[in-house]
């Protein structure tokens, strides 16, 4: 899920920069990526922090994004508070998400009440997770293919600019990330800027930092593929910064990260100063 989010929040960034509006179909794009319930309110809470609502009607549109019978409830509830009108699809969500029939009784008396009407033979296909899990994936397809695909295309095309700017213009753009500190998009992720690993990687020059030796292959923009890694890690109070990023090849990421060698944390360090004094 990392990647996604680090390019949403990219994305976000460069719009507010740009003064640009956000259109509705690249935020239900980014949605398009999000594999559960949980997910999906972490991302409208992002949404929310950029001063962005997507308002009731998403909710009313997300039965398939649940696959959870106590989070199907808790999305019913805010509905029944919030929403004109309730849809039948969530009503047989909750059924299908029962665990026994007298669960399921209560999802189709439920439905009554606000005037959706259901055939009873749905009572008897409560704890279908099977069809959950497999209609989630059969709408996930068709939005993907719908605002899934032209989103990532915006992304791409954004990643290509950045990739193809001049040193200098990156180092600013990075520093202006500095200015911003961590983003800590939640428990265990931590926004890492585009421009701040532009920026390792440009001033490396193809090169390994730590074992000082060409890049092992070329990626598929034909570039020399190497790894930005965090000096001192972002999950131990480290900074985004282009003063904490380092570009090594593959092979030496591995090794920091099992040996976490003190003399390799020296030397990373140091060629992360100099390098700043040069560039």
């Amino acid at each position: 899920m990392d990647d996604w989010i680090n390019d949403l929040i990219m994305f976000l960034i460069h719009l507010q920069q740009m003064k640009v509006k956000v259109k509705k179909e690249d935020l239900l794009g980014a949605l398009c990526f999000v594999e559960n319930y949980q997910q999906f309110k972490s991302i409208l809470a992002l949404y929310k922090d950029y001063g962005l609502k997507m308002g009731i009607k998403i909710y009313e549109s997300l039965p398939h994004y649940i696959c959870d019978y106590n989070d199907c409830l808790e999305i019913l509830d805010y509905l029944k508070e919030n929403s004109k009108g309730l849809r039948a699809d969530y009503f047989i969500q909750l059924i299908l998400l029962s665990q026994d029939r007298e669960k399921a009784e209560k999802a189709y008396k439920d439905a009554q009440i606000f005037n959706i009407k259901l055939a009873e033979s749905w009572i008897d296909r409560y704890d279908e997770k099977n069809t959950v899990h497999s209609n989630f994936f059969e709408i996930q397809k068709q939005r993907l293919s719908y605002y899934g695909k032209p989103f990532m295309a915006k992304i791409k095309k954004l990643k290509q600019e950045i990739a193809t700017m001049s040193i200098s213009t990156v180092k600013k753009q990075a520093e202006n990330n500095n200015r911003k500190g961590t983003v800590v998009y939640s428990q265990n992720h931590y926004y890492r800027s585009e421009f701040v690993k532009q920026y390792a990687l440009k001033v490396a020059k193809g090169v390994c930092q730590l074992c000082r030796r060409p890049a092992p292959f070329l990626n598929k923009d034909y570039n020399p593929f190497l790894e930005v890694h965090h000096i001192d890690y972002l999950s131990k109070g480290g900074k985004d910064r282009i003063d904490n990023v380092i570009a090594i090849c593959p092979n030496c990421h591995r090794r920091v990260h099992v040996l976490e060698d003190n003399d390799d944390y020296i030397k990373l360090k140091y060629r992360a100063n100099l390098l700043l004094k040069i560039y």
